[in-house]
Order: structure tokens, then C-alpha cells, then sequence
């Protein structure tokens, strides 16, 4: 409730004040969740929820609080609770409490003066007391009953087929009553879905269609000769494991390579994250709004994602090879710029996925818009960005092997050379280190996302 009128760097550091720390317990032990001080808000009931919103409140020390709808989805009991902490910060403190409510019996309960808006105007403003039959069917209308908030907990009972079909049945009528579209929900039927089964002939009418196109001719397969060019990939060729010759060291070994091969994936990421991350903000609809300019940004910044991550890492990695020779560099500059875009794309989809509400209450506190992203923002979206960075190295290094057909660098080039010699024991032990490679690198990539996201 204080990022307002903290400074910039306080904010980044994360160091509040003390004055400010004492506060926050403070406010918290008034509304009854002291202990609660340590526990993420998302972790809370929502009545917790509210009382929260309360204290971060009173921690703005304001002169009047406006509470709209602080007991919405409550059952009555905690209704009671939270409408109780309000009446004391009133009635103590002072503090003029607008509460905008649904339930006559809670503002003849708690309030002291009613105001009552019917069709944008003011159909009662007196106390709560002067408020009797003939005005409650004058502000609610005359089919209105009054609806008492007990602190009994009320418990639904279970809805029969029968009855929720009558439901459905009269909300449909509701609809058609008043011109509007009936929700597909309530009129959904065999003979009203024809568009899923018209989504479904299409796709197998296009299924059809790409078999006649694309031809696959299996007539000239030879079963004898793949068999025995599968054999001959199990008779590993274990001299490429050591150095063959005096010009030769480790890392021109297999195992050398593969070492230089996962590497090239983890360089990669780096250099893509690195990219990535400060243009993901950019790219973020829910950040970049409010204004023509950075609406602009946020549209130059989603569409180069889209034409990065649309040109393949084979091309790129093509490209830098003729600008830079055949090696690792155009290896790693091929992953990394096609990451740019797939990360660059999963980071601000994370971003436009995070919950409003922080963004909102950080706002209302006062704080500009680098405090809002640096505590609303970062704290929603850290286990996300885990998840998809691992994710994409385990990527890269399954897809580092591949690149070596077009001189990417790594354990690639070792492998297509042993094809293209017919050295198919070599390329067998090739690829066995690298589906152990990959295996290992998936196992390890889940166990280490399991303990951080």
C-alpha cells in the first residue's frame, strides 16, 4: 500500500522502510490475518482476500475509503467479518467508508446513511431505519423480497436433472424473448452442431486430399536392405570414442563433440534469453497499453517476433555459415536468433496471462509504471520464464545434433560425415550418444523445473 510514495530504488531493492514494515503487521493484526503476513495472497480465502485489500488500504492512511463490493462471493458469515472491520475504521478511526452494496440488511446493519440509485438516479437518501416496505418496493420494485444476510452459513442443495433442464429451458425463452442470442449452452443439440461436424468433414476431406497430393510412393522400399543397414548401425565403430591420429585431440573425438554440442545449446538460450527478455515487455499487450505510441511499439515488437520465429534455424544457420564459415558460430547465432522469437513470444504471452489484480492494487496505491511492473508484474511471471527457458534448452540441445547437416558445428557434422561414407557403425554410436544425451538432459530439465516452478 506504500509503493506509492516510495522511490524507485527502494522499490527495486526491496526494501521497505521499518516504519512501513510495523504498519503492514499493523493493519494486518487489525483485520485479524497477522499471521498471514508471510503467505502469498493467491494462497488465501477470499474473505482473507479482502481483508488484505483493507489493510493495504489503511496503509495509504486515507481519509476516505471507497469499498465496492467488499462482500461479493462471500458466504453471510464472512460477509459479517468484513463488513465488521469496516464499521471499526469508521467508528475508530474515523475514516468516511463508501460501501457500495446489494443487501439492504447489511446497510441497515452497518451503515448510517443509505443512498439508493435506481436507473441512475437517487430513489432514497436518508438513514437506514426510515427504510420501510413501501420504500424498499419503491427502490427494488414491486415482485422485489427482501433477502436477509444471517451469519448462518448456507448450504446449496443439489440440483435434480430435471429441475436444471427447466432452467435451461426458461433461460432459453428469456433470451428469445428479448431479441438476444440464445448462449450455446442452451440450445446446443444433435441437429444444432452441425458446424463442429462440418469442422470435421472438412479436416478429413483436406486429410484425403494431402494423401493424393503428396504421393507417398512405398513401392520402391527395399525391407533386406534396410534390415541390414539397421544391423550394421548396432556394429558401433568405437574408434571415433579416441583421438585416430597425432592431429586429432578430445575435442575432435565423439565425446568431445557432444560435449561442444550441448554447449551450443546452452550458449544459444543464453544469448536468446538475453534478447528476449527486456523485448518480451515490449511485446506485452497488457503493459504496452494506454497510449498510441506504445500500442505501435507493442505491434512492431509482436510482429518481429512473428517474422523471427517464422524463418527456420536450418535457413539462419545456412546463412551465417556463408557469412561466417562452417563451425559453431553459425551454430549458435542460427538457435539463438530463432529463439529470440519463440521466446520472445511464450514471455509475453506469459505476461498478458498474469491475474489483473496486483497490476490493479499496485496501481491504486500510486505507483508509476516500473514499480508496478517490478512488484506486480516480475513476481507472477518468474516461474513461467523458468519453465519455458529450460524448456527451450532442452530444445536446443535435441536440436544443436541436426544443425551439423548444414555445417552448424558440433557432433552433427561427425554424423552426416559417417553417413555419407557409408560408416554406418560410427553413425550408430552417434546417434545412441545422442538419444542418451537427450534423455538425460529431458530428465534433468523436469527434476529441476519440478523444484523451481
Amino acid at each position: 500500500g506504500r509503493l506509492g510514495y516510495r522511490s524507485t530504488w527502494r522499490t527495486i531493492a526491496s526494501r521497505p522502510s521499518p516504519e512501513d514494515i510495523a504498519a503492514a503487521f499493523e493493519n494486518l493484526g487489525r483485520v485479524g490475518i497477522a499471521d498471514k503476513a508471510f503467505a502469498r495472497a493467491d494462497a488465501l480465502s477470499g474473505g482473507q482476500q479482502q481483508r488484505v485489500g483493507i489493510a493495504r488500504a489503511l496503509m495509504q492512511r486515507p481519509e476516505l475509503m471507497l469499498a465496492d463490493e467488499p462482500v461479493a462471493s462471500l458466504d453471510p458469515a464472512t460477509s459479517h467479518s468484513v463488513m465488521k472491520y469496516l464499521e471499526e475504521i469508521n467508528k475508530k478511526d474515523g475514516i468516511t467508508v463508501v460501501c457500495s452494496l446489494h443487501f439492504l440488511s447489511l446497510a441497515r446493519r452497518y451503515g448510517t446513511r443509505v443512498v439508493a440509485l435506481k436507473a441512475g438516479r437517487v430513489a432514497f437518501d436518508g438513514r437506514p431505519e426510515e427504510i420501510d416496505e413501501r420504500r424498499f418496493k419503491e427502490i427494488y420494485g414491486e415482485d422485489a423480497i427482501e433477502v436477509e444476510i444471517g451469519p448462518e452459513r448456507s448450504v446449496p442443495q443439489p440440483m435434480s436433472a430435471t429441475e436444471a433442464a427447466l432452467i435451461a429451458m426458461l433461460m432459453a425463452e428469456y433470451f428469445t424473448a428479448r431479441g438476444l442470442p440464445v448462449p450455446r449452452e442452451l440450445r446446443q443439440n444433435p441437429l444444432t452442431d452441425w458446424r463442429r461436424l462440418t469442422l470435421s468433414a472438412a479436416a478429413l476431406i483436406v486429410f484425403v486430399i494431402g494423401l493424393r497430393v503428396t504421393n507417398l510412393d512405398l513401392s520402391r522400399a527395399n525391407p533386406e536392405y534396410s534390415a541390414q543397414l539397421l544391423r550394421q548401425l548396432f556394429q558401433w565403430d568405437l574408434t571415433i570414442l579416441t583421438p585416430r591420429n597425432e592431429f586429432e585431440t578430445f575435442w575432435d573425438t565423439a565425446e568431445g563433440l557432444m560435449v561442444v554440442t550441448i554447449f551450443l545449446g546452452i550458449i544459444a538460450t543464453v544469448f536468446s534469453v538475453v534478447v528476449a527478455l527486456p523485448l518480451s515487455f515490449l511485446g506485452a499487450r497488457n503493459i504496452m497499453s494506454g497510449n498510441r505510441v506504445t500500442a505501435a511499439v507493442y505491434v512492431f515488437i509482436r510482429l518481429l517476433f512473428t517474422v523471427v520465429r517464422s524463418i527456420d534455424v536450418l535457413i539462419v544457420v545456412i546463412v551465417s555459415a556463408v557469412l561466417l564459415g562452417i563451425g559453431n558460430a553459425a551454430g549458435v547465432i542460427g538457435l539463438a536468433f530463432h529463439n529470440v522469437g519463440v521466446l520472445g513470444k511464450l514471455y509475453s504471452e506469459a505476461i498478458e496471462g498474469i491475474d489483473p489484480g496486483p497490476l490493479e492494487a499496485i496501481t491504486a496505491t500510486g505507483a508509476n509504471r516500473f514499480q508496478v511492473i517490478w512488484t506486480a508484474v516480475l513476481p507472477q511471471i518468474v516461474n513461467p520464464y523458468i519453465s519455458f527457458t529450460i524448456y527451450r534448452l532442452d530444445t536446443n540441445v535435441r536440436l544443436a545434433p541436426i544443425l551439423g547437416l548444414v555445417g552448424g558445428g558440433g557432433i552433427g557434422i561427425l554424423l552426416f560425415q559417417s553417413i555419407n561414407l557409408l560408416q554406418y557403425g560410427a553413425a550408430g554410436l552417434i546417434i545412441f550418444m545422442i538419444v542418451i544425451t537427450v534423455a538425460a538432459m529431458d530428465f534433468a530439465s523436469a527434476q529441476i523445473r519440478r523444484r523451481l516452478v
